[in-house]
């Protein structure tokens, strides 16, 4: 069955790889394609993105975040700058990444659309180590988050209009660090791909070097809470004396996504290892304190971006093409900048009158205003239109917010969704 939802694509791609392949030898071109999965494949991964298809020398990714498909593409071309550190030409790993955002349709784990095209069109005028994305991104981003900056207006083959391109601006484009300053405290040091240190790669299973840790570790933990549990019942008090090696700071986690139902937690995919020390545990008899040192210092925040020129919607919304238009109004719901979307609403209505997402969006408002029945009957025009719009997010949160209050709601997610 094909379904519709909105998302952003990626596309990357290695620079020069078919000049590469025709002086590298057969067991060269496996190790040299492996090595650009293991790299590149866990922060797909861990950015919460799903990998559609893999072609030799490129891949095309899905986000449904593009803030996070955006960071995704930062950490690739850093953790690659990272692996070719002492590699000769021949063999380092040099990639080029676009993405786009926009209605995809998905059919047999398979993405088709003119989103996807967009983004297959904008990935061939990348130049080398950069990452460009089309003005639909950049409205939808948080750009807090991603420093961008305007190349300027394209023209691509089978699109009647010129499509505004963006960059992200490296941090470092001197070549003396990592070009972006992705913090790979947590994710691990990029460099030991071919170190002698087993690796719990996601989807391996561990070796017996782990299996054999894995049981020293348990044994040693048995141990100390027998200890515990014996001056617990003995009435003594503990002290704990932290000595040896120090422990390490926290890894810096500011610039890494977190899973969308928890902003505290992070997918199951990343190990984070930390040295803790060697711990001396003591008997008192006269107080019942813990003494542990004090918590390391946090690390100083990160520079903030300069600032960017205000553009209120209005004055946006006469240059913006119908997708764009879509995507920048879905965010401002979800922003809960309501009036700002009933603003651009009259234009996206205007220039794109048959787009599904028009009933949606009078649906939002409608409900907003308490008019239920009316924003029901908008809803459900929207969602017959194009079924896949009943994951709206803003659309789910509004119903379930009310559906105590209206039966409407209640019939209307009985009809759509079962509840």
């Amino acid at each position: 069955m094909e379904e519709s939802e909105n998302l952003t694509v990626m596309f990357t791609d290695i620079v020069d790889f078919s000049r590469k392949t025709q002086s590298l030898t057969r067991k060269q071109h496996r190790t040299f394609l492996a090595d650009h999965d293991e790299l590149l494949i866990p922060l797909v991964k861990y950015y919460r993105g799903n990998l559609v298809k893999s072609v030799g020398d490129g891949m095309m990714i899905a986000f449904r975040s593009p803030t996070d498909a955006l960071k995704c593409a930062m950490a690739m071309h850093d953790r690659l700058f990272e692996y070719n550190k002492g590699r000769d030409q021949l063999t380092q790993i040099i990639i080029r990444v676009a993405l786009n955002v926009g209605d995809v349709h998905i059919e047999k784990q398979d993405i088709f659309g003119s989103a996807v095209n967009l983004a297959a069109r904008v990935e061939s005028i990348t130049p080398a180590g950069d990452i460009y994305f089309s003005q639909a991104v950049h409205l939808a981003i948080n750009q807090a988050e991603v420093d961008s900056e305007r190349v300027g207006k394209k023209s691509f083959k089978g699109f009647d209009t010129e499509v505004d391109i963006y960059r992200v601006v490296p941090r470092f484009q001197d070549g003396s660090a990592a070009p972006f300053g992705v913090d790979f405290t947590v994710l691990g040091d990029p460099s030991d791909i071919h170190s002698d240190k087993p690796k719990d790669d996601v989807g391996q299973k561990p070796g017996k070097r782990g299996i054999v840790f894995g049981w020293a570790l348990g044994m040693t933990a048995i141990g100390l809470i027998g200890v515990l549990g014996y001056l617990v019942f003995s009435g003594k008090s503990i002290q704990v004396k932290l000595e040896g090696k120090p422990s390490l700071a926290s890894p810096n986690t500011s610039n890494l996504p977190m899973n969308s139902a928890s902003p505290t937690a992070t997918e199951d995919n990343v190990v984070n290892k930390s040295v803790i020390g060697d711990s001396v545990i003591q008997n008192s008899a006269t107080d019942g304190v813990v003494n542990a040192p004090p918590p390391p210092e946090a690390p100083p925040p990160p520079a903030a971006p300069p600032p960017r020129l205000q553009v209120s919607d209005t004055q946006l919304a006469s240059d913006l093409s119908g997708e764009a238009l879509k995507v920048r109004i879905k965010q401002l719901f979800l922003d809960n900048k309501i009036d700002g979307a009933r603003n651009l609403l009259p234009r996206f209505q205007e220039i794109a009158p048959k787009e599904p997402d028009n009933d949606l969006y009078i649906g939002h408002l409608l409900g907003i205003d308490g008019q239920w029945p009316e924003a029901i009957r908008a809803y459900e025009k929207a969602i017959n239109a194009r079924p896949g719009l009943i994951r709206d997010r803003f659309l789910n949160e509004s119903l379930l917010a009310n559906k105590v209050k209206h039966n409407d709601i209640a019939l209307f997610l009985d009809k759509y969704l079962g509840e």
